[in-house]
């Protein structure tokens, strides 16, 4: 019904009617569940379709940083629902063979996706701009306890460009819809789940973030460093590893060497297939990782981005109450390291 008879999608799956992005992509995101469990080619293609459509400057998206407007135009703010929601799609299209959007989804996440969630530093600047709101009568259901602390990990609704925040400090716009949180979260296991892939001895390493798990860990230096290594954990008789999209496929600037001697590897598409490695053994894939300046339109304002392999380290105009980008550090050459404990569950949940 949505798909044919409500004035929603048109012929080649762009957004029609009121353009609501995340109305639109949920739906979306159901037909590709329906889609793989029925095994429809054909209407898997038109999800593949609209999801083209909805990451190109005709929707208003910026895909080289995942701002995704909250409506399908020329907008000013976006929510983090639909960020969450193309990222998710991007990571489900992939698996079910649509196409190969994982530099997407890792470069949206490494962007305005992890951006929307709310951080200490992003606490401390909402704190500071409460201090010159104009007090109020709290409601029965209200509490003005603590208020952002304890909503660390939620996930922003209204950002702009450069602000966590979309208004200024008398704007309705500065507060958080839950449902951003929760889809959100659900789209965090997606990409923890898609990082990497093990099937039939064949590792695949996706994207080139960090995780732990039972068949190898990935310690990613992006965007420190033009490194990554792979601690393999269960021999594989092939190990293929996402070039960074940053490298031209068939390039020949990326080097590997497995336990510290070089390994010739094959370009497959844009894997690169390092043949065998065995358990207790490290991959380690090295290629070169540069600075650039772009400028791009977020929402409706031009910014200057300066980009590090696919990772925004800072943008200019800069924001001035809950700045986004704030990332002087990521300009750095030398990894910073944090020693942590890190899970690894039994099995994969197929959620």
């Amino acid at each position: 019904y949505i798909r044919y008879h409500n004035d929603y999608y048109g012929p080649s799956g762009e957004f029609v009617a009121e353009k609501h992005f995340h109305a639109h992509t949920n739906y979306l995101f159901q037909m590709l569940e329906h889609a793989v469990a029925a095994g429809d080619p054909e209407l898997l293609e038109f999800v593949n379709k609209s999801f083209n459509w909805a990451k190109s400057t005709e929707s208003g998206a910026s895909d080289l940083t995942g701002f995704i407007p909250e409506f399908a135009k020329p907008y000013r703010t976006t929510e983090g629902c639909v960020v969450a929601d193309m990222v998710a799609l991007a990571l489900k299209l992939s698996h079910a063979g649509a196409g190969d959007y994982y530099q997407e989804a890792e470069r949206w996440a490494r962007n305005y996706f992890i951006e929307m969630q709310l951080t200490k530093p992003k606490v401390d600047n909402l704190v500071r701009l409460g201090k010159k709101m104009e007090p109020k009568a709290l409601l029965y259901n209200e509490t003005d306890d603590r208020v952002a602390e304890r909503n660390i990990g939620a996930f922003a609704s209204w950002t702009t460009g450069n602000e966590w925040i979309g208004g200024d400090e008398r704007s309705s716009d500065n507060l958080i819809m839950h449902c951003c949180t929760g889809n959100g979260a659900r789209t965090i296991y997606y990409l923890w789940r898609h990082i990497l892939d093990y099937e039939n001895g064949v590792l695949r390493i996706n994207m080139l973030l960090n995780r732990a798990s039972s068949w190898a860990d990935i310690h990613s230096y992006i965007p420190y460093e033009g490194r990554v290594d792979v601690r393999v954990k269960t021999s594989c008789q092939q190990l293929m590893v996402h070039a960074p999209e940053w490298i031209l496929s068939g390039g020949k600037e990326i080097t590997a060497l497995v336990d510290g001697k070089n390994r010739t590897f094959t370009w497959e598409e844009r894997y690169l297939n390092l043949g065998s490695v065995l358990q207790g053994e490290v991959a380690e894939i090295r290629f070169p990782i540069q600075e650039r300046v772009v400028k791009e339109r977020l929402g409706l304002e031009d910014y200057d981005l300066i980009i590090k392999g696919n990772t925004v380290v800072s943008i200019d105009p800069p924001g001035r109450n809950c700045p986004l980008f704030q990332r002087e550090h990521y300009r750095e050459d030398q990894v910073r390291w944090r020693k942590v404990i890190r899970f690894v569950p039994d099995a994969v949940l197929s959620y």
